[in-house]
């Protein structure tokens, strides 16, 4: 595996059918090129995905849309124009350059035009969109830097274009345009209330969905450790009752609490949303490769980018 801070290497790497792990502000992406069906199968083997859950397409600037999308809509153009590039995901009708295997056999595509400067100068020397899923293994901990891709892939893939950390740390929102009714399919930094403002219609949240997108399945983002969350009034005594089955604890929270032991390991969680989003995964790993019994966490808010935490945590204990 090459680690290199080039993105004409990275480039190179998918020009040939290879596999590039790229950073973008979410999380690190796995790429391939649209148009080269053994890397984009490749991409789901890497991961163990079914090649029924289609990946997101990476793209370089505005005429993304139209090249990829078969009709563009009013409320793609706005959230586009608005948010990109950035964490926003839009789904809508493919056309027909986009292949089947990259959607999973739907007729709808998903787009994302990322704003990592790295990405960014990556794509801008293809001419071609990146099929690219998160860069771990399919329903894994998401990797927020080019060390969690090593430690996902090791000489399973061929590059990582290392960018740092991720700025944002938590996966795209994902908003379904195929309608006039905007539906998030996943949620994430860009809000709820932020897409109904700018488009003057509520967007509704939905739990299911007609088409297939990624981060839906009822259990995702795991550790391999036992995971089990709590509110914050609530903390100390989630971690007593947790402890009468598991003796050595990784305690994720605001601060430690009095009934905590001296073999648990505990982690400060930030109180902004934004920064605890940012340390999320990395926190996550931390825990779960501590080699201990259980780890238990305090939730965020309930407002902004704290329910998105607040929905890779339902899904992460769900095992």
């Amino acid at each position: 595996m090459l680690i290199t801070h080039d993105p004409a290497k990275a480039a190179d790497f998918l020009r040939k059918g290879e596999l590039v792990a790229f950073p973008t502000e979410t999380v690190y992406g796995l790429g391939a090129s649209i148009h080269d069906e053994a890397a984009v199968r490749a991409v789901y083997a890497a991961k163990g995905r079914p090649l029924n859950h289609p990946l997101i397409v990476h793209i370089n600037g505005m005429q993304g849309l139209q090249r990829y999308f078969s009709k563009v809509s009013e409320h793609a153009q706005l959230l586009a124009k608005h948010f990109w590039p950035g964490p926003l995901t839009l789904v809508c009708s493919k056309s027909d350059e986009v292949p089947n295997i990259v959607t999973g056999g739907q007729k709808s595509v998903a787009l994302r035009w990322p704003r990592h400067a790295l990405a960014q100068h990556m794509l801008e020397l293809l001419d071609h969109g990146v099929a690219a899923p998160s860069a771990n293994r399919f329903g894994r901990i998401s990797s927020t830097t080019a060390e969690h891709v090593r430690e996902e892939f090791a000489d399973a893939i061929s590059c990582v274009l290392d960018g740092g950390p991720c700025a944002v740390g938590l996966e795209s929102t994902i908003v379904d345009v195929r309608s006039e009714q905007p539906h998030i399919l996943r949620a994430g930094s860009i809000t709820q209330d932020m897409i109904s403002e700018l488009l003057k219609v509520s967007a509704e949240q939905k739990s299911e969905s007609d088409i297939r997108v990624p981060g839906q399945l009822p259990s995702h983002y795991a550790p391999y450790t036992p995971l089990f969350v709590s509110e914050s009034e609530h903390f100390k005594q989630t971690v007593d009752t947790i402890r009468v089955h598991y003796k050595n604890l990784v305690l994720l929270a605001s601060s430690c609490p009095s009934s905590s032991k001296a073999s648990d390991l505990f982690f400060k969680l930030p109180a902004d949303p934004e920064v605890y989003a940012h340390q999320f995964y990395a926190l996550l790993r931390k825990a779960d490769n501590s080699k201990k019994d259980a780890i238990v966490i305090e939730l965020p808010i309930k407002h902004g980018i704290g329910l998105a935490i607040r929905d890779r945590l339902s899904r992460a204990q769900h095992r």
